[in-house]
């Protein structure tokens, strides 16, 4: 006879569902709590290291990537503004300074002939001081300081070869006041004692200028009109007369030489030249050129130190004879600020 099999007792059989679900509920418990304490540990280590000091490199606001106040300075200097055109016309190229520059066909030739199809023309203006500052390019005739009322350097090529001038070009520079004391400069490219490039201004003979007479519309404005028989470096100055002058010296801490310092004298004219590193003196001064007695000056001195930090100094002068200014220290300043300032100037 077949058996029934022996099933346990329901009571007994809920008494071990329960025993079973409270050890589940414990375990859930146990383990929500051990999350929770893992969260305030990973908040309380956060906390720590964020209030901690942070022991690495520190990088200056005032640090920059160059090695001397030179080469910040030609960072910011004037770009050359590109243009194509075509050589079988005549052309006018009008720039973002509003200079004209104006070519007759057949007025460019490479090897004695003619160019034809596409020029690549490359100009560089220096219109203002700052633009003086940056580039290194200053109004100076050999010993003999010059104000300009713009200067730039054109450059035309053909096929990457360089075309030459047959005849002459004209250029026309906006003012607001004619001076007919302006004649035009050409410029020499010269080596400067740091070893950057500089320009010397030489009386440009056989160009000339037409103040506020355009030769080629036959229009009047206020315009400087130059005609040009050279492709390079043009400036429109003025020399500045001074019946009496004397020599600029600066002092500055030693630290603070040719090497990683570049010195400027700003005048209130449109005019800016060197002051130049005397080893001997350990100083920078004017040199072999004399500056106007009673003249109102700015003298800036940009360098970059040991620590990589950029520093100036700025001085309000007036040229007196002996005339020495002396800085005691330098003022750090950011990249950003210290462009700010050049271009209020």
């Amino acid at each position: 006879m077949r058996k029934w099999s022996v099933s346990p007792n329901h009571s007994e059989s809920m008494t071990v569902y329960r025993i079973k679900q409270t050890q589940n509920n414990m375990h859930k418990t146990v383990k929500k709590i051990a999350q929770v304490l893992a969260s305030m540990v990973l908040v309380i280590l956060f906390v720590q290291c964020n209030n901690k000091e942070v022991t690495g490199p520190r990088i200056s606001e005032f640090e920059t990537q160059f090695t001397s106040g030179k080469a910040f300075l030609t960072s910011k200097a004037p770009v050359k503004q590109q243009f194509t055109k075509d050589a079988s016309n005549f052309f006018q190229i009008t720039s973002q300074n509003g200079f004209t520059y104006a070519f007759s066909a057949g007025s460019l030739i490479q090897n004695g002939n003619p160019v034809s199809g596409n020029l690549e023309v490359a100009i560089t203006e220096y219109t203002r001081k700052s633009d003086m500052i940056f580039s290194g390019i200053t109004t100076l005739a050999g010993d003999q300081l010059l104000t300009s009322g713009g200067m730039f350097n054109i450059e035309i090529s053909a096929n990457n070869l360089p075309v030459e001038l047959n005849g002459i070009y004209q250029v026309s520079i906006p003012t607001q006041n004619i001076d007919p004391r302006m004649e035009v400069f050409e410029g020499r490219e010269v080596t400067n004692a740091d070893k950057s490039m500089g320009v010397n201004w030489v009386t440009a003979d056989s160009s000339w200028l037409d103040p506020d007479r355009d030769t080629i519309n036959r229009e009047d404005s206020g315009r400087y009109y130059l005609n040009l028989d050279f492709l390079s470096w043009c400036n429109l100055d003025k020399y500045i007369n001074a019946p009496e002058g004397g020599q600029v010296r600066l002092k500055l801490p030693k630290e603070f030489t040719n090497s990683n310092t570049t010195v400027y004298t700003i005048f209130e004219e449109n005019s800016v030249v060197n002051l130049f590193a005397d080893a001997t003196l350990e100083e920078f001064n004017s040199g072999n050129f004399i500056l106007p007695l009673g003249w109102n000056i700015k003298l800036l001195a940009v360098c970059v130190d040991t620590n990589k930090d950029l520093q100036y100094a700025l001085i309000d002068s007036k040229i007196t004879d002996p005339h020495l200014e002396t800085v005691t220290a330098m003022t750090k300043i950011s990249e950003s600020d210290l462009e700010t300032l050049i271009k209020a100037l």
